[in-house]
């Protein structure tokens, strides 16, 4: 399921599948917590309170902006990709200005990774259930796919979390996704139960 919620001061975000928020707002900030998964905010503007969103390790402060904040990521990873303005991130390593339809990583021990181009068509697919795969590795994309599956996608060996995947897929319909998946790549989809697939090398 994914939610459309008005903020109380006005802001929206859009709740992707899996996805919770803690809010913490006061009359000096607006604060807010991805506990977990994935949501688009797009900021009202309030130069007397800042908006701030924390995810993980990374602390993402709005520069009058909408953006993206997904935390399906595997190994605890944080995305934030910015479709209009842009925002500043701190972690305990990083601090940095992140523009319009731009990305960056920050990984789970705080570390940022490079900032790098995201057209905003492609960032926010998922709002109309669509996940747009351009070079992103296999773990990220079966990461995005979790939220949509009633039960475990486990990929079997390491090496194949890397593996390039350039696709276009129905989140609505994971099961699909996977075959798809399996016919560009070198890998096999087996279904052990309705609980559990496993991806393996082919």
């Amino acid at each position: 399921e994914t939610r459309e919620v008005a903020l109380p001061d006005g802001s929206q975000a859009r709740l992707n599948a899996r996805s919770a928020l803690a809010l913490d707002y006061s009359t000096a900030a607006r604060r807010v917590r991805l506990l977990e998964g994935q949501a688009y905010f797009e900021v009202a503007a309030d130069s007397a309170r800042p908006f701030e969103v924390e995810a993980g390790g990374a602390r993402i402060a709005a520069l009058g902006t909408a953006f993206d904040v997904d935390r399906h990521l595997p190994g605890g990873g944080v995305g934030i990709t910015v479709t209009q303005h842009e925002v500043r991130v701190r972690t305990a390593m990083s601090n940095l200005v992140v523009g319009e339809e731009e990305r960056v990583v920050v990984a789970a021990d705080g570390h940022a990774g490079a900032v790098s181009r995201q057209p905003r068509a492609t960032a926010l697919a998922w709002l109309d259930g669509t996940y747009i795969a351009e070079g992103r590795p296999l773990a990220e994309v079966v990461a995005a796919l979790r939220a949509y599956q009633s039960g475990w996608i486990v990929i079997q060996q390491q090496h194949l979390d890397l593996l390039p995947v350039n696709a276009v897929l129905d989140l609505r319909d994971p099961s699909h996704a996977l075959d798809v998946l399996a016919a560009g790549l070198p890998v096999r989809v087996r279904r052990v139960s309705q609980l559990l697939t496993i991806i393996s090398e082919a």
